[in-house]
């Protein structure tokens, strides 16, 4: 499929991606979709993906069945029953023309993640360094928005990062959420840098 022709949704498939494939993503493509400071080492990811609780989905089309276009990188939470996204990005070639938000929507439909509310991290930018860093942090939450996931009160630091959380709650007849309830499964995803983590309301 040409990345210059009219995008068929219908020639879209999304599989399950393999660890040789995520580490490929790692090492080729998250550089240019996140700042440095986001990226995790991969050796967490991977034994995330090894316990079963790192689930990767990759967007291709069936044109280009090895291409990926796009990834979804999600964490169970099963303790609190959520599902946190971690990493969520469009190759730049796709971006602007509607895959982006048919792919989220897909995702959060509920088949890919077992209905369970999925918390949404974004940069906050009252944090952002400047007024350009500003704005594309305000078009990711905008993206969001009309996507139909939701904002909240909710902030988060990890390490110096400052993050805005953002809910996606489902197709279930679900209208709000326990606070204490995100805010442990926030803490269970980072286990693994206790001591370095803050989310609430106020977290000063």
């Amino acid at each position: 499929m040409s990345m210059s022709a009219e995008i068929n949704m219908e020639e879209m498939m999304i599989r399950k991606q393999s660890l040789e494939e995520m580490k490929e993503i790692y090492d080729g493509m998250m550089i240019r979709h996140f700042p440095e400071d986001e990226i995790k080492p991969f050796r967490v990811i991977e034994k995330g993906y090894r316990e079963g609780r790192y689930i990767c989905y990759g967007l291709y089309a069936d044109s280009e069945p090895g291409k990926c276009l796009a990834y979804a990188w999600m964490c169970d939470i099963l303790e609190e029953n959520w599902i946190l996204l971690d990493y969520y990005a469009v190759t730049e070639s796709l971006r602007g023309q509607g895959v982006g938000s048919w792919f989220l929507k897909q995702i959060l439909s509920g088949s890919y993640t077992q209905d369970m509310p999925v918390i949404i991290e974004v940069e906050d930018p009252d944090y952002a360094a400047d007024e350009k860093e500003k704005e594309k942090q305000l078009r990711r939450i905008d993206f969001y928005l009309r996507n139909g996931v939701q904002e909240t009160e909710i902030r988060a630091q990890v390490f110096q990062v400052h993050y805005s959380i953002m809910v996606a709650l489902g197709q279930k007849e679900r209208q709000t959420f326990e606070e204490e309830s995100l805010k442990n499964a926030y803490f269970v995803f980072y286990s693994h840098v206790p001591g370095h983590v803050k989310i609430g309301t106020d977290i000063g």
